[in-house]
């Protein structure tokens, strides 16, 4: 009887929290509203009644620059894409904008999304869409108000410095390389997005036909550079992300995570 008033109890606190979150603010990220490019994901899963979204991003292309403040490590953004970018974007903040101190990198970031679920049945079931979307990070915890929380996360970032203060330490063509591989690495992310976004639609709805969660007008256009317009002819001759073995990584992640939820 204890356990299930505690089990009640909690399925209460679920309820009230995702009320609130939805009704209040639909991303608690800092900046505080969703991606364009993962719009439609976003709405799916906070329609699910067992779900509800507390922040995101669907990927992004950065610059940013080390800051130190009070003997303490930060940083400034030079510049934030959730679309690919242009080899004259990173020349405009690199050579117009350039910090005088420290060191400026260039930065890749895959999509993220935290998910509260109503129970951990539920949790593994989401987390399985991930893994098997090529998500290989994702995970669940449990937190001590035992809140279900399903982290998507996958691993295939891209850093490297480009300047040191004040002056670049690579050339125009390293520039150009990174540029080719953000671009890259981005349209990747969102094909996994879009596999996770289809694979949720098949779990909760599978007499529909899911539409794209996202938005495939995003294009690379008008490059300054030969190189680019070749690489991507290049790659989208490529076959799609080799799925191979993901069902048994997440299924032995999901085996585990059940057993220690068991044992407490």
């Amino acid at each position: 009887i204890i356990i299930s008033m505690a089990k009640k109890d909690s399925l209460d606190v679920f309820e009230k929290d995702r009320e609130r979150v939805l009704h209040e603010r639909e991303d608690l990220s800092l900046k505080g509203s969703i991606d364009k490019p993962i719009i439609d994901l976003i709405h799916y899963i906070n329609a699910q009644i067992h779900f509800y979204t507390t922040s995101s991003c669907s990927g992004r292309i950065i610059i940013f620059a080390e800051v130190f403040q009070n003997k303490k490590k930060g940083c400034k953004w030079l510049l934030t894409s959730h679309e690919p970018i242009l080899l004259q974007q990173i020349r405009d903040v690199l050579y117009d904008n350039l910090p005088q101190a420290g060191y400026v990198h260039f930065k890749f970031e895959p999509f993220v999304l935290h998910v509260t679920c109503k129970c951990l049945s539920h949790a593994k079931h989401m987390l399985q869409a991930a893994v098997s979307s090529g998500f290989r990070n994702s995970g669940i915890s449990v937190n001590r108000r035992e809140r279900i929380v399903l982290g998507v996360r996958s691993t295939h970032f891209l850093q490297a410095p480009v300047a040191y203060n004040g002056r670049l330490i690579v050339t125009d063509e390293y520039l150009n390389h990174l540029v080719i591989l953000g671009n890259e690495r981005l349209s990747e992310n969102f094909q996994r997005i879009e596999r996770f976004y289809q694979q949720v639609k098949s779990l909760y709805n599978p007499d529909e036909t899911p539409t794209r969660s996202v938005d495939k007008n995003l294009k690379i256009e008008n490059h300054d550079t030969k190189e680019i317009h070749k690489h991507q002819e290049v790659k989208n001759q490529e076959t799609e992300y080799d799925e191979v073995n993901t069902s048994s990584d997440s299924d032995e992640t999901i085996d585990c995570i059940a057993k220690l939820f068991n044992s407490t």
